[in-house]
Parts: C-alpha cells; sequence; structure tokens
C-alpha cells in the first residue's frame, strides 16, 4: 500500500496507512514483526516510498513506552552485528542521527560509530556521527577514547580523520577549558595520530594535519603549539618510520604555507616552530626556542 502510485496516496495518508500498520504491531506486542517488516522495506527492492515508511515505522517503534527499548535493541543488533542489506543502512542513520540522538545521544553514538567503520562507498554514518559529536564536547570525548581503543583499522582511521577538527578541539564553550586540554583527549589524539602516520597513505593524512597546521597559524586562539606538541609526539612514537614521517610532515607544513590562513609570513613561523620541535624531538635542539613564538603557539 505505501508504494502504490495512486495519486490520493500522498505522503500524509502513507504515513497514517505506516501508522495504523506499526501501531497494530505494538499493541498486539509483535514488535520483532515490525522490525522484519522495516528490514523487508529496506532491503530488496526498494523505493523512496518504502524508505520512508520504514523510517516512520522505527520512529515510532522508538516512540513506544513499551517496546522503545526493544528497538533501540535492535538498532544495535542492525549496526553492531549484522551485515547490511539494500538502504537499510541508511535508514538506521536517518533514524540514530535525528531521533535517538535526541532522547538516547550515548546510544546514537555507539551506533553511527558501528555504522560509519563499516560503511563501503558512502560516508553519510561518519558525516553523522561527526556533526553528532561536533555538538557536544562529552559526545566528542568518547568517540576519541573509543577510537584510540579500536583496533585503529583504515576505517577507524578515517572516522578520526574527520573528527580530529581542530576548531572543534580547541574550541571552548563558555569560560569552559577546550577538549583538547584534557590529559585524556590528549592520550587519544596522540594515539590515533601515530596509527595514521603509520598505517595510511601519506596524502590522506597530510591532508588532516594541513588543516592542524593551518589551525595553528590562524592566530585565533591558545592552542597552536599545543596542536604542534601532539602531532610531533605522535610521530616520535612511529619506530622506524619515525625520520621518513618527520620529513612527510615538515614537507606538508611548507606546502601548507601557500594556503595560510593568517598570511604567508605566519605560516611560515608556524612552519619553523615544528621544525624547532621536530629537532628537539630528535634530539638535536634544545626542548626551549629561543626567539618569540607567534600568539597562538607555545615553545
Amino acid at each position: 500500500m505505501v508504494e502504490l502510485n495512486d495519486p490520493h496516496v500522498v505522503t500524509v495518508v502513507r504515513d497514517g496507512l505506516v501508522e495504523r500498520v506499526a501501531g497494530e504491531y505494538l499493541r498486539t506486542g509483535r514488535a520483532d514483526g515490525l522490525g522484519t517488516l522495516i528490514e523487508g522495506w529496506s532491503t530488496g527492492t526498494t523505493s523512496r516510498p518504502l524508505l520512508e515508511a520504514a523510517v516512520h515505522a522505527l520512529t515510532r517503534g522508538l516512540a513506544d513506552p513499551v517496546h522503545a527499548r526493544d528497538f533501540r535493541e535492535q538498532i544495535y543488533q542492525w549496526c553492531a552485528n549484522r551485515s547490511l542489506k539494500g538502504e537499510l543502512a541508511q535508514v538506521l542513520v536517518r533514524v540514530c542521527a535525528d531521533v535517538l540522538a535526541t532522547s538516547h545521544p550515548d546510544q546514537a553514538l555507539v551506533r553511527l560509530y558501528h555504522l560509519a567503520r563499516r560503511e563501503r562507498g558512502t560516508t553519510r554514518a561518519r558525516q553523522a556521527l561527526c556533526d553528532l559529536v561536533a555538538r557536544s564536547r562529552r559526545l566528542h570525548r568518547m568517540l576519541l577514547d573509543r577510537l584510540a581503543r579500536s583496533d585503529l583499522s583504515p576505517a577507524h582511521l578515517g572516522i578520526f580523520l574527520q573528527a580530529s577538527d581542530p576548531e572543534l578541539l580547541t574550541f571552548r564553550r563558555g569560560t569552559s577549558h577546550a577538549l583538547i586540554d584534557e590529559q585524556s583527549a590528549q592520550r587519544s589524539l596522540t594515539i590515533c595520530w601515530q596509527a595514521a602516520l603509520t598505517g595510511l597513505p601519506p596524502r590522506q593524512w597530510q591532508a588532516e594535519a594541513r588543516r592542524w597546521f593551518h589551525w595553528a597559524s590562524a592566530g585565533t586562539g591558545s592552542h597552536g603549539g599545543l596542536l604542534l606538541d601532539l602531532i610531533v609526539s605522535a610521530a616520535q612514537q612511529c619506530a622506524e618510520k619515525r625520520g621518513e614521517v618527520f620529513a612527510l610532515m615538515y614537507a606538508c607544513a611548507r606546502d601548507a604555507e601557500r594556503t595560510g590562513p593568517g598570511g604567508a609570513a605566519r605560516a611560515a613561523e608556524t612552519t619553523g616552530l615544528l621544525l624547532h620541535k621536530i629537532s628537539a624531538a630528535q634530539g638535536i635542539a634544545p626542548a626551549t626556542r629561543p626567539e618569540t613564538s607567534p600568539r597562538g603557539t607555545r615553545p
């Protein structure tokens, strides 16, 4: 019925039909049956009306006072443990981001995280996950910690590179501290950066490193030196690839000077500070830089 092309079956009519069908399943204690119906609408030969029906029915299940927990568990099982077919993953992304994130943000984070690490050919789950943590320092901290404790596969590192936006990391909400000021976040960032520097092609991690160098040279905050400290510390832990990684990092910083938001001179100062920190990490320069560092950095 939800897929009929009859002009009378407009969206409001279809939503009403789905509401009544879902209500009957829930009223009769057949939450599992509704879950099967939702999965069927999202897989096989799908259409926009069927996918909208699946979203509507799943939203209805999450709002049910008796069966809401069952549906949250069902969503978790789909996201974490099932090989998803058709467009079910995209239905889950929408419901987690638009519905579950409002009532149970921690659970939405976990479910989007599982979808993001498993998705292929799209980054919708990753984008929804990063949008979610951008609204909450607590959720951002949770994601970084979860990533640092993962197996740091390329999929996990892809999430990390997008979630490590330096603007968000250094943003102060009100008069509170920034996430990057927390030792636990610094530890997670260093662990993930070390894995990215050794486990990803340079062009992939250099794109995010360039963003860090730009933010460090922008002069818009007080964390420029700390951003450099963390990425240099991660490179220092790269064992036999340390020299190669330092060289690639410095080359990336030099290249970033051309597009630095604070101007070429300021970007060059940041690159000089980075080079000093690299030299200090290799034991060929003192830890303290004698000249004055640009505002927004610390020696």
